[in-house]
């Protein structure tokens, strides 16, 4: 009797340690999920100064200011996106990814030539209303691209700190390819009709994932409108996981595809 207790209790004991192993199981396969589906946003920063680097007292400020203007643009800038854009959606962490547009070289210098730049991102890609060159949105955005220049990056590094990357121009793109890879491999993010992805249900939310044609989409003067560009970008940044990455031929068929799509035309471009 007392070992047929025994056998019972040694029994539930494996049951028990064979339900939990099962739920610790389930749980990782889960936790690994929620991962993969976090992994499809912005990734973490990776290039640029430490954040400790920067200084104290008001030009720290404007160096933060210019920081959350690259990613909550739509918030900080109203009367000047038009689209429901933010400098990160082309400029990926807020111009720190390798790859992704980064800001970490360019020139701060040159005021004058980095103020035209910068408007001409929000008259071009956010179809919006450029800023006055002494505007207090415009003085925290150079002071944030010109505190990104001081980073101390390793020789293999700078080949990523600024534009989006080399793309094979000697490929030929083909569009109808593009088309079915973009209904296969970005219309999860992007829309089946090039949409993009709120960010809310509220449009005043912005999105999350761009736009890629159609009204609230980057003008057709936009240099993400050329191939060359769209291509460099898809290649070197789609889809965001980066578990299956884009070839160079299937970044070419696909960019192809959605430059060829309407795109509005650019705003005005008087402050």
């Amino acid at each position: 009797m007392q070992r047929y207790r025994l056998s019972v209790w040694i029994e539930g004991f494996v049951l028990k340690i064979f339900a939990t192993l099962i739920r610790a199981v389930l749980a990782a396969g889960v936790l690994t999920a929620l991962g993969a589906l976090s992994a499809c946003g912005d990734s973490v920063p990776n290039m640029g100064p430490a954040d400790s680097t920067i200084p104290s007292g008001p030009a720290g400020q404007l160096i933060n200011q210019g920081r959350l203007i690259a990613t909550d643009t739509i918030q900080m800038l109203k009367g000047h996106v038009g689209n429901g854009l933010r400098c990160s959606s082309c400029h990926l962490n807020a111009g720190t990814l390798p790859n992704g547009g980064a800001w970490v070289r360019v020139q701060a210098r040159d005021e004058q030539a980095l103020t035209a730049r910068i408007n001409r991102c929000l008259v071009q890609s956010m179809n919006g209303k450029p800023l006055a060159a002494d505007a207090p949105p415009m003085q925290a955005l150079r002071a944030y691209i010109g505190w990104l220049g001081t980073a101390n990056l390793k020789p293999e590094q700078e080949s990523g700190a600024r534009g989006f990357g080399p793309i094979d121009a000697t490929l030929t793109p083909d569009s109808a390819r593009g088309a079915a890879l973009y209904t296969k491999r970005c219309a999860h993010c992007h829309g089946d009709h090039g949409e993009g992805t709120l960010e809310q249900k509220a449009y005043g939310g912005g999105y999350k994932y761009p736009p890629l044609w159609g009204e609230n989409a980057y003008s057709a003067a936009s240099e993400m409108n050329q191939l060359s560009m769209a291509a460099a970008f898809a290649k070197n940044n789609m889809p965001r996981t980066r578990t299956h990455a884009l070839t160079a031929q299937q970044a070419l068929d696909v960019a192809s595809y959605f430059i060829a799509q309407p795109h509005p035309a650019a705003a005005a471009s008087e402050p």
